[in-house]
């Protein structure tokens, strides 16, 4: 526990700026969760902000911020949060999510003497002794040479939250089965480090109990199954995020491709790619025209083609398409797939270059 000598504590608060106007969140000493899905302490609703996006976690003399692997990330200071991390953030901090600007302020406050003094005494009381206690009965017994030392050797029993351990060497993991070493951790570089938004007792469950049966017992019992199921109902609540090209994750873009039976050749860009995707519905309508060759040329190259199918100097079924640009600039085998596969199956067109 960090005490201020001081006597002053910080209250820490957020001024957020949104589509809908400002306002002023004031941050408690313990983890906020924020994002778009109802009932989050800190609600940021807006389609570009996960359901549950940022955590931050305040004392009285410090705030951390931690991206809870959101889909369009969290920028502090204009720095993009690596996922899963927490961050220690300074008064006046700029924090962008979304269409959110969140700008973290902290007042400082004094600690009433009589508060102080009772924290004071609390750290500086005596710790008691809970030095195991041998029976005095084995004291007085006359003292004789054991046959095996090993076997002979008086035992010594404590009891630890009322559980009797006998030559225990060490007590047994207090996290779920199945899980990381110590629940809620992983393993980084050989040290543990807590997974965002689990624990090793349960905290959501355990409210639907009884006040009689919200022991530290069941709190560990239900621990096992709110880490199975909680990182479940997050990718459930989170998976229409998955469904549009514009917030679903790289690796989930193949998965899309395959519902127009599209395979990209390696020198498209992961935006080029979700442009294509965002509009393959409308390409898709009107395949085999100007308009959607145009269109899939103008996504791969970023320039506005023009495609010639009428004129005195043209062939029947044929048609020019002319770039503005130089010849090598682009692949011309990655454009004549695109040609090939969009245009009438019937006609034969020719490249041109006007760069």
């Amino acid at each position: 526990m960090h005490i201020s000598m001081a006597n002053q504590v910080y209250q820490f608060r957020l001024k957020i700026t949104g589509p809908n106007g400002s306002q002023i969140f004031d941050l408690p000493q313990a983890s906020v969760i924020g994002g778009r899905q109802a009932g989050n302490p800190l609600l940021l609703n807006d389609p570009l902000v996960s359901r549950q996006h940022v955590r931050f976690e305040c004392s009285a003399q410090e705030c951390q911020i931690t991206d809870l692997g959101s889909a369009n990330g969290t920028y502090c200071n204009g720095e993009k949060l690596v996922p899963n991390v927490a961050y220690p953030i300074l008064p006046g901090a700029q924090i962008k999510i979304g269409p959110f600007e969140l700008t973290l302020e902290a007042e400082m406050r004094e600690i009433p003497r009589a508060e102080a003094s009772i924290i004071e005494m609390i750290v500086a009381a005596p710790k008691e002794d809970v030095s195991p206690q041998i029976d005095q009965a084995s004291e007085d017994m006359p003292d004789k040479p054991p046959q095996n030392p090993v076997e002979e050797a008086p035992v010594i029993q404590m009891r630890v939250d009322n559980l009797p351990i006998d030559r225990f060497e060490q007590l047994p993991p207090s996290g779920p089965p199945g899980s990381p070493p110590g629940e809620g951790e992983q393993v980084e570089g050989g040290e543990l480090q807590p997974i965002p938004g689990l624990s090793e007792q349960s905290t959501r469950l355990i409210n639907y109990l009884p006040g009689i049966y919200q022991t530290d017992f069941m709190a560990r019992f239900l621990g096992i199954f709110e880490s199975i199921l909680t990182p479940l109902e997050w990718t459930i609540d989170s998976f229409d995020l998955f469904l549009s090209p514009k917030t679903a994750p790289e690796k989930f873009l193949p998965w899309l491709q395959n519902w127009y039976g599209v395979i990209f050749h390696p020198s498209w860009t992961e935006e080029k790619r979700r442009q294509f995707l965002a509009d393959a519905h409308m390409i898709y309508a009107c395949r085999g025209t100007r308009k959607s060759l145009a269109r899939i040329l103008e996504i791969y190259t970023g320039l506005m083609p023009q495609i010639i199918d009428k004129g005195n100097d043209l062939e029947p079924h044929t048609f020019k398409v002319r770039l503005p640009a130089k010849r090598g600039q682009f692949q011309e085998d990655v454009l004549q797939e695109l040609i090939d596969g969009n245009k009438p199956a019937h006609t034969t067109y020719s490249i041109e270059y006007i760069g």
